[in-house]
This record gives structure tokens, C-alpha cells and sequence, in this order.
């Protein structure tokens, strides 16, 4: 079994969330944060997002 690198880490917080990003790859994470960013206002705009910490693992694909 190879070791797994972790590539990119960072921490976001918006609309009283943090948002926690783990990834083994660098493309399109940045993409994938925003999303997941806009996601997060929206539901806490609706007033029905109850979570304070959201955890993202972005891991590469490893088809064998």
C-alpha cells in the first residue's frame, strides 16, 4: 500500500460555519470549495442549516 499525500488543507468560515478542506489533489479544488461555499450560504440564508463544522475530503481516484 503507497502513502496518501495530502495536497491541499484549508479552512473557510462563513454563515457561522466552518468549513474544513482535505485533499490529495490540486486541480479543481478551488472549484469544489466554492461550490460547496455557495451550497452552505444557501441553506443558511433558509434558515434550515444547523451544522457548525463541515469536514471535505477531496481524494484522488486510485482504480487499481
Amino acid at each position: 500500500m503507497t502513502a496518501r499525500v495530502v495536497k491541499h488543507l484549508s479552512l473557510h468560515r462563513m454563515a457561522g460555519t466552518e468549513l474544513q478542506v482535505v485533499a490529495e489533489v490540486e486541480a479543481g479544488v478551488t472549484k469544489i470549495v466554492e461550490i460547496e461555499e455557495t451550497v452552505i450560504r444557501g441553506y443558511a440564508q433558509r434558515g434550515n442549516w444547523p451544522h457548525r463544522w463541515v469536514s471535505l475530503f477531496i481524494l484522488q481516484d486510485r482504480r487499481l
